[in-house]
C-alpha cells in the first residue's frame, strides 16, 4: 500500500517537473520570438537616411513651414507617397523576434559598415527612433534590423532594406503640375506651325433646363486672322485637355544641359486655371534612334528642367488640325 502510494507520488512529482520544465521554455521561446510592436512617439519632421558609413550619399528630408516634405541642400520637393510610405514604416514597427545577439561585424545580417542603412527620424527638438537596417531575409518579406543603438539583432515584418536603399532621384517628386480639367478656362498653343487659344464656355443650363444636372462645356476657338474660320470639337478638346491637366516628369536633366536651347521653343502650352497660368515648353528635341527622341521641357512650375514622355510631347504638340471638328 505504501509502495503505491510512493510510486503515485514519484510519478505526480515527476509529471510535474516535466510541465515546470515546458513551461520554463515556453517563457523563454515567448521572450525570445514573441510579436512586439514598437511605436514611435510623435510626428517626425527630418528623416535622414545614411546608406553604409557614407556620409556624403546621405539623404536628408526636411519638413518645411507650409507643411510640405523637401529634399536635400536645393529643397527638392519630395513625393508624398514616397515619404507617406516612409514615416508610416518608422511609426510602427512589428518585431518578430530575436535573431542574434550581434559580436562580430554583422555582415551575416546586412549590418556591417559597408551594408546597414542607417534611418533617423527627428522632430524639432530630439530623435524619435534610430533605426538600422540589415538585409531582407531569404523569403523577402522580412527584414534584420536594430533599434535605438542596441546591439541586438531583430527580426522585423516588413522587407525595409527594399524601402530605405534609395536615392534622391527615387524620393523627388515627379509631379510638375496637377489640375483638375474641370478648373481649366482656357489653354493656348505656340509651335512651329503658328498658334492658337481655345477657351471654354459653360451653359448657363442643360437643354432639358435641370438646374442641378451637370452643365456641358463647350470650347470655343478665339478668333484670330489665322484661324477665323476653323471649327473646332468640343468632345476632341475636352479629351485633350484632360490628358494636358496634370504633367509629370519620365527624368529630371542635369542643371547645365550641354545641347543647344532654341531661340523659340518647339512647342508650348500654357493652361489658364483659377486665374493662374501653368507653362509646359519643349526647349530641345533630341532624336535617339530612328523611333526614339527625348524632350527636354521647361515650365513657370519649376525652375529645374525634365524630360517628359513621347506621349505626352505629343500632347504639347497637338495641332489646331488634330482638334478639328
Amino acid at each position: 500500500m505504501n509502495r503505491t502510494f510512493s510510486k503515485r507520488r514519484i510519478v505526480l512529482t515527476a509529471a510535474l517537473a516535466v510541465l515546470a520544465i515546458i513551461y520554463i521554455v515556453q517563457v523563454w521561446s515567448s521572450s525570445r520570438t514573441g510579436i512586439k510592436i514598437v511605436k514611435t512617439e510623435g510626428e517626425p519632421s527630418e528623416i535622414t537616411i545614411t546608406k553604409g558609413m557614407d556620409s556624403e550619399n546621405e539623404i536628408h528630408l526636411v519638413k518645411d513651414s507650409s507643411g510640405n516634405w523637401t529634399l536635400g541642400s536645393k529643397k527638392y520637393p519630395a513625393d508624398e507617397n514616397t515619404v507617406s510610405a516612409i514615416i508610416n514604416s518608422l511609426k510602427e514597427i512589428k518585431i518578430l523576434g530575436t535573431a542574434a545577439s550581434l559580436s562580430g561585424d554583422g555582415s551575416r545580417y546586412g549590418l556591417d559598415d559597408a551594408s546597414k542603412i542607417i534611418v533617423t527620424a527627428s522632430d524639432s527638438s530630439k530623435t524619435l527612433i534610430t533605426l538600422v537596417v540589415g538585409k531582407n531575409t531569404s523569403t523577402g518579406n522580412q527584414s534584420y534590423v536594430q533599434l535605438d543603438g542596441k546591439n541586438t539583432v531583430l527580426l522585423a515584418n516588413k522587407a525595409l532594406h527594399s524601402l530605405f536603399d534609395t536615392n534622391e532621384n527615387a524620393i523627388r517628386s515627379r509631379r510638375v503640375y496637377s489640375l483638375s480639367p474641370a478648373e481649366i478656362s482656357s489653354v493656348k498653343v505656340s509651335g512651329k506651325n503658328g498658334s492658337f487659344t481655345v477657351k471654354k464656355e459653360n451653359a448657363s443650363q442643360n437643354a432639358a433646363g435641370d438646374e442641378n444636372a451637370p452643365l456641358p462645356t463647350t470650347w470655343l476657338l478665339e478668333k484670330t486672322e489665322s484661324y477665323a474660320d476653323e471649327k473646332i470639337s468640343s468632345e476632341k478638346v475636352s479629351a485633350w485637355v484632360s490628358t494636358i491637366s496634370s504633367v509629370n516628369v519620365a527624368a529630371w536633366a542635369d542643371e547645365v544641359y550641354p545641347g543647344k536651347k532654341e531661340d523659340e521653343p518647339i512647342a508650348e502650352i500654357t493652361l489658364l486655371a483659377g486665374g493662374k497660368e501653368y507653362s509646359l515648353s519643349i526647349v530641345y528635341e533630341e532624336e535617339i534612334s530612328e523611333t526614339e527622341s527625348k524632350y527636354l521641357c521647361e515650365s513657370n512650375q519649376t525652375p529645374y528642367r525634365f524630360y517628359i514622355s513621347a506621349y505626352t510631347a505629343g500632347n504639347v504638340k497637338k495641332t489646331l488640325k488634330d482638334l478639328a471638328d
